[in-house]
């Protein structure tokens, strides 16, 4: 299967308010469409006499364009993507430090004179602070699997 069909299962399997976030990969394929394959033997034109490398002729205006373009968007992709990132990253740890003040509070709070003041109370919020746990743990992964798309889109 190609990448770009993997790519688009994977973009409606999961979550929706990240779909925004991937590489725009169908966009920056159309830009590399537009550009000659050196292989197919098409003259480039002469570079003209004040280059400085000969082995390199400079492209023409229309494909400099083309590709000053399709930088920019590239840039602006992976700029997206790395600020997401970023931003969940951050937001990760917040909530841990979030659930580990949970836990904590729920000790001093259960803890009276060496005993437990409620069993249920504490096992049920503990159960909570666990399926909190729980679900960080899949949102990274997520992350993770997202960056790891993100990147296979780039190398592709």
């Amino acid at each position: 299967m190609k990448f770009g069909k993997e790519f688009g299962i994977h973009l409606e399997q999961t979550l929706p308010e990240w779909r925004d976030k991937y590489l725009c990969y169908k966009l920056l394929k159309k830009f590399l469409k537009h550009i000659p394959n050196p292989a197919e033997n098409r003259p480039l034109p002469p570079p003209p006499d004040d280059a400085v490398d000969r082995n390199f002729p400079p492209l023409p205006p229309h494909l400099a364009d083309l590709q000053e373009c399709f930088v920019r968007v590239l840039e602006e992709e992976i700029d997206k993507f790395n600020d997401f990132y970023v931003d969940k990253e951050e937001e990760f740890v917040i909530r841990f430090k979030e659930l580990k003040e949970r836990i904590e509070r729920v000790q001093e709070k259960s803890w009276k004179d060496g005993n437990f003041s409620s069993e249920s109370d504490f096992s049920d919020e503990m159960m909570a602070i666990r399926k909190d746990f729980v679900t960080i743990h899949g949102e990274m992964v997520l992350l993770k699997n997202y960056s790891s798309l993100n990147f296979a889109g780039t190398t592709v």
